[in-house]
């Protein structure tokens, strides 16, 4: 059902300055990352590298506008690993889509410190994770000609980030689900994970990787690159839809052949004074 002009009018009005200022929030993450330096990631890079650190016992060391390297073994975390664009698609996945579930302005606005916090330590341990794995991949004996190390690198990324961007969504759509005044929330009568829940980090996920790059020319720029970047994100993006659809029409399924546990109406015994 279309909601009415009256609707959209009412939403706007309410949810305005909240948009406004995830909207600022959003291209100044977008600004900050194009203009800054190594140094100017230093609160994105400086603790991702101290993970990578502890956990892989690869030591790395401050290098001026480079980041954080380590000579013998060729690993650099520089501007490029930083994921800022990841923050910014986890921000807008958890901020957008879900504000207008809150009700008061105060609650919204404690959302979006909310969400930009959850982003961002999201990002710190995804990123952290990222580079573990391609550590590791790269040592792997696993490549051909067609199995590059920078197409499994790119592959492994795409699946990892948005893995973590679903399930961080699904967490927030949970926790921001309307209740009623009193009393439990109402059972939803679909399924949980269908295809549909996934339309707002997905959207996310594509504008910021796909959409604005082509808007900006760099798939044209770059021809070869372009399918490079495009096929992961594309199929990984469809290859999620289709394993959270898969639950989802299983449960249809078996609901329509009878199969599902449908709750037992009691009976009511008529007693005669």
């Amino acid at each position: 059902m279309t909601p009415s002009r009256e609707t959209l009018a009412a939403m706007l009005r309410e949810n305005g300055l909240p948009y406004l200022l995830g909207i600022t929030a959003a291209f100044g993450l977008k600004y900050h990352y194009s203009v800054a330096g190594a140094e100017a990631l230093l609160w994105m890079l400086s603790p991702v590298a101290r993970m990578v650190e502890f956990f892989s016992g690869i030591r790395f060391h401050w290098e001026l506008y480079t980041g954080f390297v380590n000579l013998s073994s060729g690993i650099r975390i520089a501007p490029a690993c930083a994921g800022i664009n990841f923050m910014i698609i986890c921000f807008s996945a958890l901020f957008f889509p879900l504000v207008h579930r809150l009700q008061a302005r105060a609650v919204k606005l404690s959302w979006l410190w909310l969400s930009l916090a959850a982003a961002y330590l999201a990002t710190l341990l995804t990123n952290s994770a990222r580079i573990l794995l391609s550590i590791r991949l790269y040592g792997a004996s696993i490549y051909g000609e067609w199995i590059t190390p920078e197409r499994v690198h790119r592959l492994a990324g795409t699946a990892m980030y948005l893995a973590v961007l679903v399930i961080v969504y699904l967490a927030a759509e949970r926790l921001t689900i309307p209740r009623p005044a009193s009393g439990p929330p109402a059972k939803e009568k679909n399924p949980p994970f269908s295809p549909g829940a996934l339309i707002a980090p997905l959207s996310c996920y594509v504008t910021v990787t796909v959409v604005v790059p082509l808007l900006k020319g760099a798939y044209t720029r770059h021809g070869t690159l372009s399918a490079e970047h495009l096929l992961p994100v594309v199929g990984v993006s469809l290859t999620v839809l289709l394993v959270c659809a898969l639950p989802g029409f299983l449960y249809r399924l078996l609901h329509k052949k009878g199969l599902t546990s449908r709750p037992k109406k009691q009976r009511t015994r008529e007693t005669g004074s």
